[in-house]
């Protein structure tokens, strides 16, 4: 399961988002649904992020406060804090 993150050039969150192809949105169902956009400011990406095996049980909240984007190597992915 992925997730769209908003985070900054340290890695620190700011938002989590489940991306609607998860949630059964499409651009032709639009007028018939809510959706959310992630709209980074100066300093802020977007990426859709894989959620690591152990943080697969969390809730989007509980991620949202426990993870943060790992910017080493070249490709962003979601860690537990701490790590």
């Amino acid at each position: 399961m992925k997730v769209q993150v908003q985070f900054d050039e340290t890695g620190n969150v700011s938002a989590v988002l489940y991306p609607s192809s998860q949630t059964g949105g499409s651009k032709e169902g639009l007028s018939a649904q809510n959706v959310a956009i992630l709209k980074p400011r100066d300093g802020q990406q977007v990426a859709t992020l894989k959620i690591p095996r152990e943080l697969r049980e969390l809730t989007l909240a509980q991620l949202h406060s426990c993870v943060r984007v790992d910017l080493r190597g070249g490709a962003a992915r979601l860690i537990a804090k701490g790590k």
